[in-house]
């Protein structure tokens, strides 16, 4: 059987009454295809990642150097800047917020914790530490220090995004650990935090997106729609004729808020007109190199509409013929094969 343990990647195991003991491990999740009678086993070896491509009208694209299991949170209105969270094999399981800078190769490391936001201007990010208690911060992106942000009345904090005049932000919490999600204005500044959706958002969504003019919040709605909330009170607008599996891609200059298909390759994004209520075509979205590319998860589009980011999953394998028995060529002797006797021979 393939199985795994302790959170390790699936290996080969031979199970007997008397226990279990590892024959095999790779380097990423190994799926049992089949044994034949003579004892040796066919296995694909699958290796998960998620990734970042930028596509700018002017440079073209390019892939960001991020580490195996990235997650996209924001672009700056100039498309120079990238943020996104890891939380994969490359930073040991826990969370990291890493930035991307046009024109440098090695991506910056910021902070620990979740990376939920990237200021319009590239100078800021948000970020939410666990506790107990948790904690918002706020991390310059160049000189400065980390400030932590009291949020009144919310112990969790799952979504954010920031408004244009840096001291307000819209939030996806909860004030407690079982009441549903709401959406949240905070206002850093004077300390207070205003509601603006019924209870029911979905969790962990990190797709907020604050108007360029500063009067809506796109989100989704309890129901799973894309949703544009007014700030200053009034009914919210929801894209009814998108359905559910659509999020928020970005707001462009004029007001029209962007919807791209969620897990769909290649994506279509779609502009929804808030005044109107009318949704039309924006473009259609694929990486350069869409082999093993199972879904897109997050799409962002600068207000401008010259450079879209795509966060999408990719897998790759490799299928593996264990043979104990025979010699691998060139070594001239048996090789032990990770704790099964004999050896193994290995075939892609």
């Amino acid at each position: 059987m393939t199985a795994s343990e302790a959170g390790e990647p699936a290996s080969l195991f031979s199970v007997r009454q008397d226990g279990a003991r590892v024959l095999y491990r790779g380097t990423g999740e190994l799926l049992l295809d089949d044994v034949a009678p003579d004892g040796r086993v066919l296995v694909t070896e699958r290796m998960w990642r998620q990734e970042v491509e930028v596509a700018r009208s002017v440079t073209g694209v390019e892939p960001v150097g991020n580490l195996d299991w990235a997650t996209l949170v924001g672009v700056s209105d100039d498309g120079q800047v990238i943020l996104w969270g890891e939380s994969g094999v490359g930073v040991g399981g826990n969370s990291e917020a890493l930035l991307h800078r046009a024109g440098q190769a090695a991506p910056i490391e910021l902070s620990p914790g979740r990376a939920l936001a990237l200021s319009p201007d590239g100078n800021q990010v948000l970020v939410w530490r666990d506790g107990p208690p948790g904690a918002l911060w706020l991390i310059p992106t160049g000189p400065g220090e980390p400030r932590q942000v009291p949020v009144p009345g919310v112990m969790q904090v799952d979504s954010a995004s920031f408004f244009s005049d840096g001291h307000r932000f819209a939030l996806v919490g909860r004030p407690d650990a079982v009441s549903p999600n709401r959406l949240y204005v905070l206002d850093a500044r004077l300390g207070t935090v205003k509601t603006l959706s019924p209870p029911g958002l979905p969790r962990f969504t990190q797709d907020l997106a604050v108007s360029p003019d500063q009067r809506w919040v796109g989100s989704l709605d309890p129901e799973g729609l894309v949703t544009a909330y007014p700030v200053e009170g009034g009914e919210a607008i929801h894209a009814t004729a998108l359905g559910p599996g659509h999020l928020p891609a970005g707001w462009l200059e004029g007001g029209t808020l962007l919807a791209f298909e969620r897990f769909k390759v290649p994506t279509r994004v779609q502009a929804f007109e808030v005044r109107t209520g009318r949704t039309v075509p924006f473009s259609s979205e694929e990486p350069r190199d869409a082999t093993g590319v199972v879904r897109i998860v997050r799409a962002q589009v600068t207000p401008d509409g010259r450079t879209v980011v795509l966060n999408h999953r990719r897998m790759s394998g490799r299928l593996l013929l264990l043979d104990w028995q025979k010699k691998r060529g060139g070594h001239g002797a048996d090789e032990p094969g990770n704790g099964a006797s004999g050896t193994a021979a290995f075939g892609s």
